[in-house]
């Protein structure tokens, strides 16, 4: 799992998700901290969470479905 939190430095983060997935990682967790969302990126697709909602679960992670609120407390 590699997780990306958006910066000052704009790196274009989609682009850097993918060289992760290239790499061998299974899911990338994209955090925006002013929206306050979670983009979560895989081989297979990408998804956007908000505030109240959970990371979709994944068999690869120990946390079964995190909520976007613990990831910003």
């Amino acid at each position: 799992m590699a997780l990306i939190v958006l910066s000052a430095r704009r790196v274009p983060l989609r682009e850097k998700a993918r060289w992760y997935l290239d790499k061998g990682v299974g899911v990338v967790w994209l955090l925006f901290p002013k929206e306050r969302e979670v983009v979560v990126v895989t081989r297979a697709d990408e998804s956007r969470r908000r505030m109240g909602e959970r990371l979709p679960a994944d068999p690869r992670l120990p946390d079964p479905a995190p909520r976007v609120d613990e990831l910003f407390a």
